[in-house]
């Protein structure tokens, strides 16, 4: 399962990606930082009982507030794949490369 979307992040994508894992219950999430033709993105692979979990984090400054007047400033893209899945495999799959690879977030700002 896929979910891309636009969201706050409190502190950018690198503390909002690591912030938010602290109140999860996962026993070892690895973060690393990947290099990509927008940007640096942040990202967090984890399993758990059921599921395997590949996240990435992009800054994305788009100028745009959400319902409650925060602004919109990070790209998310989060994978829950089946747990025979390794988190690091999820980061290689044609898909994900592509919308890692894909995004330019200097693009939101013209």
């Amino acid at each position: 399962m896929f979910d891309v979307n636009f969201e706050f992040g409190q502190g950018g994508a690198e503390r909002s990606l690591k912030d938010g894992h602290l109140q999860e219950d996962f026993p070892k999430v690895e973060f690393r930082s990947k290099d990509c033709p927008g940007g640096v993105g942040w990202i967090a692979e984890y399993c758990g009982d059921m599921f395997s979990y590949f996240e990435a984090r992009f800054d994305a400054p788009t100028g745009l507030t959400g319902r409650d007047g925060s602004e919109v400033n990070l790209f998310r893209i989060m994978v829950t794949a089946p747990r025979s899945m390794s988190p690091k495999a999820i980061g290689r799959l044609p898909v994900i490369a592509g919308l890692l690879n894909s995004f330019y977030p200097k693009r939101l700002q013209n």
